[in-house]
Order: C-alpha cells, then structure tokens, then sequence
C-alpha cells in the first residue's frame, strides 16, 4: 500500500486536515503494535499487503502474505478473516486519508 502526496509548493506545506486526523484515526488499529511481516503459509495463493507510516519521532513497516495485524499485533490468517476487525480499521483510517474507498 503505497499513499503518494503532492509536493508542496512555495507557501503550502502540502499538510491537510485528513492527515492532521490520521494519527486518531489509525489509532484504534493499534499499528504501533504490528509485527514487520505477518504470513500464511498454509495458503498458496491470496492476499498482500503493505505499508509504512512514518513521523518525526516514529515509524512503521509491515506487511503480509494472507495474514493481516490483529489486536495488539498478534496475526490473523486469512482463513479466519472476519474474527478481528483490526485491519479493516486501519483501511478505514487510509480511506478518510486519501479521500476514496481503500480496502
């Protein structure tokens, strides 16, 4: 998951409201919990995903192959896709972010 912005130009420093909210947003997905990979390597075939969130003071990278962050990081496999709504959080969050559906 890659979330490009725009360079800011001369008396625009490219901040918005929508990332001055992505902190509090993103914060019940508990991303400063998640694991650097989550795999399921009972299946062959499926879902990735990435993403990396940095700040001045912190940053984040993870991502995964059919397993996704669930609450407090521990992993959830694809195959038990619905018990915990940890990730869908977060998609929530980047959607708002960037201004259109994102899952």
């Amino acid at each position: 998951m890659a979330i490009e912005t725009v360079p800011a130009t001369r008396g625009d420093t490219g901040f918005t409201p929508a990332m001055a909210e992505f902190p509090a947003d993103a914060r019940p997905a508990h991303v400063w919990c998640w694991q650097r990979n989550y795999l399921d390597p009972a299946v062959c075939d499926g879902t990735n995903w990435s993403a990396e969130i940095v700040y001045s003071d912190r940053s984040l990278v993870s991502s995964g192959d059919n397993c996704f962050p669930g609450r407090d990081g521990r992993a959830i496999p694809i195959t038990e896709d619905g018990t915990d709504n940890t990730f869908e959080k977060f998609c929530r969050a980047v959607a708002r972010l960037v201004g259109r559906e994102f899952h």
